[in-house]
């Protein structure tokens, strides 16, 4: 027995603020930030509003605001809800060692947990940081493996990120803590054959909720296994198996130092997979060099790694949700629009003759290359480098290599930029003066008395 999951519960249930370097605090924030804009962004879309819905008919006590929109529901409605328009647009962050989205599980989380808390913002934050520890160390256990078996990374290890978070926030002892963790092993859930539909962004909903749930349940008394991540047919042994010698590694390097800024975050320009960044990054640069034309065009060729096409596997996309996962689709809409925004992402653009004409002369494919391009003990930063090329009708080839995408932690936006995107995803549901007055809000986060005061100036 290593001893994983007490160490895990101990330190969700010792940590404060005060022992956090500033920076991961920066970082956290500014996750927080982005999070919250891209989920306002997404509160209108098909998706959430079918779930939105499904709150308002199965009801319950409203403590927890739906952000967005007007309506109170419980706090896990409220955190299937706020997961499922997060993840929606495919515009929220990614952990490059998770292989997924952690941030559109944890603040769903935290925000439905504070209120029925009535939690300051230091809470939120440290909630926030200890959540992420816990899904991404454990992430980094058992990928890639555990992404390429089928696993949408995002909801499993999500699941029990979210329950760290709401423990803490609910203030779960030691016991209480390791106990939250295994009845959420057992809702853990979510396989990448559902990417392209709405269960997709369903995934980031559900773990959100389950893990709230389980903080719920288990301070009421709740049982379940308290040695989860230790026993042989727990969660490491199910989802996947961890190198030998690497549960003592992470029990020695919890909070040594923190994943917020050792594997960091990756902040998205584009509403779609983060596979396709780097490649629309090439292809903007692309349609930028001297002789591009459109009508020039004979063949496009988007070579990627060993691990993208497990992604991105529509290379004929028929709706919105489908395109967001086909680099074919992300790669031509730049090439013919210069842009890969929100509105690149609706049926008629799908549907657009010249986008379907471009497609018949694309294809995509491992690169040489970008083969062995993965993650490893040596590099634990997973890429998903890009190398195009458009073949024009005169034998010209114009290429262009991106290996870290724009917004990626290693070639990070700016801090006008992050708030940029925010006003930009914020400002698509709410008035000019709540999106300015939440912005600042979120600056002074760990400052806030309650975020109650937050969520009032969110609701559409």
């Amino acid at each position: 027995m290593s001893g994983l999951t007490e160490v895990v519960a101990k330190f969700v249930t010792q940590r404060d603020l005060g022992d956090v370097p500033l920076e991961v605090i920066r970082l956290a924030k500014n996750a927080i930030i982005d999070c919250i804009g891209v989920t306002i962004a997404g509160s209108r879309e098909d998706a959430s509003l079918i779930i939105q819905k499904y709150a308002q008919e199965v009801g319950g006590v409203p403590k927890a605001s739906i952000i967005g929109t007007r309506i109170k529901t419980t706090g896990p409605l409220a955190s299937l809800a706020n997961g499922v328009a997060g993840h929606v647009l495919d515009l929220d962050d990614i952990n490059s060692l998770l292989i997924g989205h952690p941030s559109v599980i944890l603040v769903p989380t935290l925000l439905a947990a504070g209120e029925f808390m009535q939690s300051d913002g230091e809470e939120i934050v440290l909630g926030y940081i200890l959540g992420f520890e816990v899904m991404v160390k454990l992430g980094g256990l058992l990928n890639p493996a555990h992404y390429e078996h089928g696993w949408h990374a995002t909801s499993t290890f999500g699941t029990l990120g979210a329950a760290a978070a709401a423990a803490k926030i609910f203030q779960l002892d030691q016991e209480q803590t390791q106990k939250a963790m295994g009845l959420a092993t057992s809702l853990a859930g979510g396989v990448r054959s559902n990417f392209g539909t709405m269960t997709k962004s369903f995934h980031a909903g559900n773990a959100a909720r389950a893990g709230l749930e389980s903080a719920i349940l288990c301070k009421m008394g709740f049982t379940a296994n308290a040695e989860i991540l230790d026993h042989s047919m727990g969660f490491l042994n199910v989802f996947g198996r961890s190198p030998d010698g690497s549960l003592k590694k992470i029990v020695e390097s919890m909070g040594h130092p923190y994943e917020l800024s050792s594997s960091g975050l990756d902040f998205k320009r584009y509403p779609c997979c983060g596979g396709v960044l780097a490649a629309a990054d090439a292809a903007m640069a692309i349609r930028e060099k001297p002789g591009f034309s459109i009508e020039k065009i004979e063949a496009v060729e988007c070579g990627e790694n060993a691990l993208a096409p497990c992604m991105l596997i529509y290379s004929s996309p028929k709706t919105p949700l489908e395109a967001k996962f086909s680099i074919e689709y992300g790669v031509c809409r730049a090439l013919l629009d210069g842009r890969l925004g929100l509105e690149e992402f609706t049926q008629e653009k799908v549907q657009d003759p010249a986008l379907q004409d471009l497609l018949k002369k694309t294809k995509a494919y491992v690169h040489p290359e970008l083969q062995n391009v993965k993650l490893s003990d040596q590099d634990r930063a997973q890429r998903f480098p890009a190398i195009i090329t458009v073949k024009l009708k005169d034998g010209t080839m114009l290429t262009e290599r991106v290996d870290n995408a724009r917004g990626r932690w290693d070639n990070p936006f700016t801090q006008g930029e992050l708030y940029a995107k925010y006003r930009m995803c914020a400002g698509t549901h709410l008035k000019n003066d709540k999106v300015q007055r939440s912005l600042k809000l979120l600056e002074q986060l760990e400052c806030l008395d309650n975020v109650t005061e937050l969520t009032g100036e969110l609701a559409a």
